[in-house]
């Protein structure tokens, strides 16, 4: 018997958590839990570690920060679904990298 899972934000939420906290994108090509909605795409972001004008990298870092923190309260009401929190924090431990 075939199961149909329907596109809603739970569906989407099963398929993010079953992505490794390092975003690793083979990981979300084919989500293992049942209830994951099978079709799923992360949006990257690449930057650079080191930036010639420290003021430029520091509106990056806060740019990202909040898109990892406060901006991923928004994403349900703009289409998006939110990271998992282990996601996010791996994110933003990348983020202060940059200088």
């Amino acid at each position: 018997m075939e199961q149909f899972t329907y596109p809603a934000p739970d569906a989407f939420n099963a398929a993010v958590a079953s992505v490794r906290p390092e975003l690793d994108e083979d990981a979300v090509a084919d989500p293992k839990n049942a209830e994951a909605y099978p079709i799923l795409a992360l949006t990257w972001i690449i930057t650079r570690k080191k930036y010639d004008d420290p003021a430029v990298a520091e509106a990056i870092k806060k740019v990202l920060g909040y898109c990892l923190t406060e901006g991923q309260n928004a994403n349900e009401k703009l289409g998006y679904i939110k990271l998992s929190d282990k996601a996010a924090k791996v994110s933003l431990e990348r983020v202060k990298e940059i200088n």
